[in-house]
């Protein structure tokens, strides 16, 4: 209820819930949500990592591809190690070209923030989020907007510490790093 965005629509019981009258989260991954379902009101809780109340709200981009032409709804949530992992939209700069974005990690049980870092605002778009349990690191690859720089321009792959996102390291590529 505090957000302004529409929600995403999903299907719930194979779709004969046709509407949903209310949700209320517990804001620890459980939530219950008021339907109709074959005309009648029923209760249902929902119990999932990804519900929860945040202390503030975030412009999340995803569906794979995070840049200044791509598809900007929804988002793509890494997780681990108790936390969710996600890109936050920040800003574009310089007309429309540069992209500042903060990568978050999210307690997932309280939806507090734990960890943040915000790189340099670059023309490139960023891959999907990757989780690496073993070696507790968050990967994620840049490569150039389409039109903003030559086809040959290099990428970059990134692996921040998945407790603190700091950087740890990084690889520069020949070219893009393309994948989700």
């Amino acid at each position: 209820p505090e957000a302004t965005n529409p929600s995403d629509t999903i299907t719930v019981k194979d779709g004969s819930v046709t509407s949903v009258q209310a949700v209320a989260s517990t804001g620890f991954g459980a939530a219950h949500c008021l339907v109709t379902e074959n005309g009648q009101p029923r209760l249902y809780r929902y119990d999932s990592p990804y519900i929860f109340k945040t202390a503030r709200d975030y412009a999340i981009l995803g569906n794979g591809s995070y840049g200044v032409h791509g598809d900007e709804t929804g988002g793509m949530f890494a997780q681990g190690l108790g936390n969710l992992y996600f890109v936050q939209f920040i800003a574009y700069v310089d007309p429309g070209l540069s992209l500042t974005v903060r990568f978050i990690a999210l307690d997932a049980h309280t939806g507090n923030q734990v960890a943040s870092y915000t790189p340099p605002s670059r023309i490139v778009q960023y891959t999907g989020l990757v989780f690496d349990p073993i070696n507790e690191l968050i990967y994620v690859g840049t490569t150039p907007l389409a039109g903003h720089q030559p086809d040959n321009a290099p990428g970059q792959l990134l692996a921040l510490d998945a407790r603190t996102l700091d950087v740890k390291w990084t690889f520069q590529s020949a070219l893009g790093i393309d994948a989700v």
